[in-house]
């Protein structure tokens, strides 16, 4: 069952396409990455998420840990805005890299 976007991993990439772990691990990152310096949307959940912890630290009487909490959450919201948004990326990149290493049928 093959989803034209949403969240795909490594291990799904090399078992879809037929290639190496290595391959995929690095086709997943390098897309991902790509997606999250180009996406208006990532940025503006990164920095909305910057912007609310850095209140949360820096308003009075309140407790820093929640600060801290709200970074950890906003970082891990963009990258999972990043891994969704480059679903199509990757499978379009492994494809490409699975037709030119001889997997004609991936």
């Amino acid at each position: 069952m093959s989803r034209e976007n949403g969240l795909i991993n490594a291990e799904d990439v090399a078992r879809e396409y037929r290639l190496s772990e290595t391959l995929a691990r690095d086709i997943v990152s390098g897309e991902t990455q790509r997606v999250l310096r180009r996406s208006p949307l990532a940025w503006i959940v990164f920095v909305a998420g910057l912007g609310l912890s850095g209140f949360l630290y820096f308003m009075p009487g309140a407790a820093r840990d929640s600060a801290l909490w709200v970074l950890i959450g906003c970082l891990a919201g963009w990258m999972m805005v990043g891994r969704y948004l480059a679903g199509p990326a990757i499978r379009r990149t492994a494809k490409d890299k699975a037709e030119r290493l001889g997997h004609p049928g991936a």
